[in-house]
């Protein structure tokens, strides 16, 4: 939010924006570079919970990073290759390719939604664990008593309305979660057990 207050400034007092053009490109790389490292630890910090043993796991990783670096630049140097004669699809084109952290992490999403993979390779047990606050392995994260989590498997229940979950075909469907037959007291039993 800082952020934005601080481009809205920019914005109104010339004065400003000038003196924040004089800053020296190499200050803003050391800049970028601190934030960009920060960032990239932030992402793989979300990972600890994964198996990263599992082959499913490192595949998904390693094509999502290597997409996201790859084709942003090859849509940089042959921007002409992406042209479809529409020229709103270009454009959604060249900015969901040229992205590389939106391109990487809808791949990921992809990916880790299409590949089927046990609830413990994805890591949901173990977040389960953390936000109900038993888990006794060494090395999980303890959640405090004042920053209590609430969340359940709820959260990664697809927005599927009441009056087709029931559809058994959904157990074919490698992104679907098999909890739809599940009532919510019964959800409630399995969590607490």
């Amino acid at each position: 939010m800082m952020v934005g207050v601080l481009f809205m400034l920019f914005g109104i007092v010339g004065k400003l924006s000038a003196l924040f053009i004089t800053i020296p490109y190499p200050v803003l790389g050391g800049a970028m570079l601190i934030m960009v490292s920060m960032f990239t630890g932030v992402v793989f910090a979300n990972l600890q919970h994964v198996d990263l043993r599992s082959n499913r796991n490192l595949a998904i990783l390693g094509i999502s990073v290597s997409f996201g670096l790859i084709v942003p630049f090859w849509v940089e140097k042959h921007p002409d290759r992406t042209k479809t004669g529409n020229e709103a699809l270009d454009q959604l084109m060249a900015m969901l390719l040229g992205n590389p952290i939106l391109s990487g992490a809808v791949l990921a999403c992809l990916l880790d939604n299409t590949i089927a993979g046990s609830r413990v390779e994805r890591g949901l047990t173990a977040w389960e664990d953390v936000a109900s606050n038993h888990s006794d392995k060494p090395g999980d994260v303890k959640v405090n008593d004042e920053m209590t989590a609430t969340e359940g498997i709820e959260i990664y229940e697809p927005a599927v309305p009441r009056c087709v979950r029931g559809w058994k075909g959904f157990k074919y469907i490698p992104f679907m979660p098999d909890t739809f037959s599940y009532t919510q007291t019964e959800t409630d039993k399995i969590e607490s057990a």
